[in-house]
């Protein structure tokens, strides 16, 4: 399934997959496959903030296709995180209230102008 392949340009060997195990996984449906002409596969997944499920679907792309790495985007309201430790998140989600998710959300202002919205409903 696997083979080591030494390559000039970098120091740890990398995982070579057999491309049928490759191409016969069943993966969510949120997950795109790319291939490339030299058998190259990028896996690129389709989230949303937040969902438990997005979460479970990064997962098991990860774990069924074991890649030699895994590229996040992120917003830029979101690079932060990047750079807490594990406490420091946990208090900063149990502190979270309605306006400093409008001050979070507000580089992206119709998010920020529909959760107004949707507080001022619940209300």
């Amino acid at each position: 399934m696997e083979d080591e392949d030494e390559d000039d340009d970098d120091t740890m060997p990398r995982k070579r997959r057999n491309i049928e195990f490759l191409e016969s996984l069943e993966l969510p449906p949120t997950c795109t496959v790319l291939k490339t002409r030299r058998n190259a596969f990028v896996y690129l997944i389709g989230t949303a903030h937040f969902s438990r499920e997005s979460q479970d679907d990064v997962s098991k792309v990860i774990q069924s296709v074991q890649p030699n790495a895994v590229v996040l985007e992120l917003c830029k309201s979101r690079t932060n995180i990047l750079h807490m430790d594990e406490e420091t998140i946990l208090s900063e989600a149990q502190n979270l209230n309605f306006d400093r998710m409008v001050r979070v959300t507000s580089d992206f202002e119709f998010l920020s102008q529909v959760m107004k919205l949707f507080c001022r409903c619940k209300r």
